[in-house]
């Protein structure tokens, strides 16, 4: 059989590989599996990937997600909604790849938020509003413009 991998953004901003089975019925429901959720809800932030999300996460009290909020808000170029618990960014379409460059972008993002958090051990943001200007600059520097 088939498989489609999958990148999936924990809240810790840790990155783990999901492969997808082929069929769409047994891929959602491992995709929900992976996150933890009753259905995985697709949202799109850039139009060659589709990021899949607990949408009942807010409610479920599931961490906040800042390695998948910076890297969405990044992707569409306004700050977006925050999102929680683990996210799953694969190809636009049910079935389709991640194209290589958004992997890199999800894997560069990924590693540009971890940094930041680490930094914030020792050293804690001034403000919320300065913590998210720092973690979209961190993930702006890593993301070519052209690409978003």
């Amino acid at each position: 059989m088939n498989t489609v991998e999958a990148l999936v953004i924990e809240p810790g901003a840790e990155l783990t590989a999901l492969h997808l089975p082929d069929s769409a019925a047994r891929w959602k429901t491992t995709l929900a599996a992976a996150l933890n959720a009753e259905e995985a809800e697709p949202a799109r932030y850039h139009r060659q990937a589709t990021m899949y999300v607990d949408g009942d996460g807010l409610s479920r009290q599931r961490p906040l997600n800042l390695a998948a909020w910076a890297l969405a808000s990044t992707w569409r170029g306004l700050e977006v909604t925050a999102l929680y618990g683990p996210v799953a960014v694969t190809g636009a379409d049910p079935g389709t790849a991640l194209p290589r460059d958004l992997a890199d972008q999800v894997r560069d993002a990924t590693t540009a938020v971890n940094e930041v958090l680490q930094e914030w051990l020792t050293r804690r943001p001034i403000s919320d509003d300065a913590a998210a200007q720092e973690l979209l600059a961190a993930v702006h520097h890593h993301i070519p413009t052209s690409s978003r």
